[in-house]
């Protein structure tokens, strides 16, 4: 029998999630959103762990200093490796190597980066040649630092589009150096989910990679531009991929990354269609989201998977009365399985007698036959145009229908 294939989750709240315009944490803030992560991702064992990335230490002497009292911090809680990301210098990579130094060698990554699509290298003003010799000079010097290594391929997706052969090379200079694993970046959410013409989707990119170099690690890291970002990140790991990027919220630059909930509820829940290993302890997921959406000082979307308000409610006569005569009608998963209390059933114009009925009884403790049902319900739809919540409507229609039949 196959053995299952590990997916480890990467949470990059605190580096990509934190350069969400209007977020900009502080030390303390910080700490909060890492210790909460270390315990979401804590698994049973040691030979199979998750990771934190807890930042770019490159940025400030306070931010080395918040990496240093964070990461002594998450080893007294949690198993997870702890990750950090930097520019391909050897100052920022001497940085990297600072901010974990009281990490034990095998739980700690650096990630020095390098942009190699066509845009990228413009930027940087680089040849490709040049891009080839600044990785063989700068992550050579970062293998030599530490064991474990990771290289982000800034624009990769794109770059490999633009030209394959080179794209292969790159990662071929990767793995004769000695780098564990390549993060794939669709660095702006352009890529889609399936191939179309002579284009490769982002899993066949996966796919290329895996078939050319079995041994290297591939890491999906997933813009949500055009609201991709968790579809990509799913074909990556059926084609392959080792480990999945996520943020809460899908919170990032522009329109975000990967929703880290609705990744895990994703394949938590699907692991055993995708035939995957993975740990993630979802009993508090909806508790913990709001205590990291308070500490960021955002408020989220209301339909937002997995932890929005409207995710388990019902509004309308049909879903209510399904999901009263059987919730699996018009629910994917249990709403305690991230933590949610149940479902709920809100009282609105599109409403039934089913659904009013549950809500008379379970919210005011009324109790009408099916006769008095009917014409509450009736009335009740025909109201939406009078002053007063639907509450408050619902309730006045009630009184005026017992008080007719007392008279």
């Amino acid at each position: 029998m196959k053995a299952e294939r590990f997916i480890c989750v990467r949470d990059e709240t605190l580096r990509d999630g934190s350069q969400q315009p209007g977020i900009n944490l502080n030390s303390d803030q910080r700490r909060k959103l890492a210790l909460i992560s270390a315990l979401l991702l804590k698994t049973p064992t040691d030979e199979f762990r998750n990771q934190i990335d807890l930042g770019m230490p490159e940025t400030s002497n306070p931010m080395l200093e918040t990496i240093l009292q964070i990461s002594r911090e998450i080893l007294c809680i949690s198993n997870v490796d702890i990750f950090v990301t930097g520019r391909s210098t050897r100052k920022a990579i001497d940085t990297m190597c600072e901010s974990l130094r009281e990490v034990p060698e095998e739980k700690r990554i650096i990630a020095p980066f390098i942009g190699i699509s066509e845009e990228h290298r413009t930027k940087l003003g680089l040849s490709k040649v040049e891009i080839l010799e600044k990785i063989e000079r700068e992550i050579s010097y970062a293998i030599n630092c530490t064991c474990r290594v990771h290289f982000p391929l800034e624009g990769g997706y794109d770059a490999c589009l633009q030209d394959l052969p080179y794209f292969l090379e790159v990662i071929r200079s990767l793995q004769e150096i000695g780098v564990e694993a390549i993060v794939l970046c669709d660095t702006v959410g352009k890529a889609l989910p399936f191939g179309l013409k002579s284009k490769l989707s982002y899993g066949d990119v996966v796919s290329v990679i895996k078939q050319n170099f079995p041994s290297i690690k591939v890491s999906v890291h997933c813009h949500d531009d055009f609201g991709l970002a968790i579809a990509n990140t799913l074909e990556g790991v059926i084609k392959g991929a080792d480990i999945v990027d996520g943020t809460f919220f899908g919170i990032g630059e522009r329109a975000g990354n990967a929703s880290l909930q609705t990744l895990l509820t994703l394949l938590v829940t699907r692991k055993d269609l995708l035939d995957i290993l993975i740990f993630a302890d979802l009993n508090n997921l909806y508790q913990i989201s709001m205590q990291v959406q308070e500490i960021l000082g955002i408020k989220v979307a209301d339909n937002i998977p997995v932890v929005g308000r409207n995710s388990f409610s019902h509004s309308s006569g049909i879903h209510q009365d399904g999901i009263l005569k059987d919730p699996k009608v018009y629910q994917p998963y249990e709403p305690r399985f991230v933590g949610r209390e149940g479902h709920n059933l809100v009282l609105g114009y599109l409403s039934g007698k089913r659904g009013i009925e549950f809500i008379l009884k379970n919210n005011y403790g009324l109790s009408l036959s099916e006769e008095q049902l009917e014409i509450v319900t009736s009335r009740f739809k025909e109201s939406f145009n009078m002053p007063g919540t639907p509450e408050e409507k619902l309730l006045k229609i009630v009184h005026d229908v017992l008080v007719s039949e007392q008279k």
